[in-house]
């Protein structure tokens, strides 16, 4: 025979252990999650370093969890005042840039040209043709030594030094036997 408990109003008791056991399988979710985000978190945390090793090293900057919310304000404080920096460097090389592009298209190369004359006192020059638009024709009569290579052969060699493409013509050269000397008329183009 088996015994019934027909009580209606019978107060249920739980026990210690049934207690236990539901507390800790209540528990045991909630500890597996926190260690498995927790282990997540370390391994993010490695990988970064691993592949900022050298950014990091350079910025005494140290990643732990604990202190994430901190770390992240710094490096976005960093990458501003990077990019900000960055910015100006920027700035900085767009205005040398413009001012190289006005020196070369201005009249340097012209100075350059005349400078080269100057020094070659030797040679007798006379410049019959001067153009300057960004591109250079120049032509030059010159008595010079025999033996000796005219200034022109200098100008054109500082005009390939400045950037141009350089094409030179020599109208006549001919030998001056009464001066010792040769007589040449030469046309120096230069273009960009």
């Amino acid at each position: 025979m088996e015994k019934i408990n027909l009580y209606r109003h019978k107060k249920q008791i739980l026990k210690l252990s049934s207690f236990l056991i539901l507390l800790v399988s209540l528990i045991l979710p909630v500890i597996a999650v926190r260690f498995t985000s927790e282990f997540y978190k370390q391994s993010a945390l490695a990988s970064l370093e691993a592949q900022h090793h050298q950014i990091l090293s350079k910025y005494n900057l140290d990643l732990t969890v604990s202190s994430l919310e901190k770390q992240v304000d710094d490096i976005a404080s960093e990458n501003r005042s990077l990019f900000l920096l960055g910015r100006k460097l920027q700035n900085t090389i767009n205005q040398i840039e413009s001012h190289l592009i006005r020196y070369t298209n201005g009249t340097h190369p012209i100075k350059e040209v005349f400078n080269l004359w100057s020094k070659s006192s030797s040679n007798w020059m006379m410049l019959s043709e001067l153009k300057f638009d960004g591109s250079m024709k120049l032509t030059i009569y010159e008595l010079y030594q025999n033996g000796f290579s005219p200034a022109v052969d200098r100008i054109s060699q500082k005009l390939i030094e400045l950037g141009y493409t350089v094409s030179k013509s020599v109208e006549y050269d001919t030998s001056m036997d009464f001066l010792s000397k040769r007589l040449t008329k030469v046309t120096v183009e230069g273009r960009r």
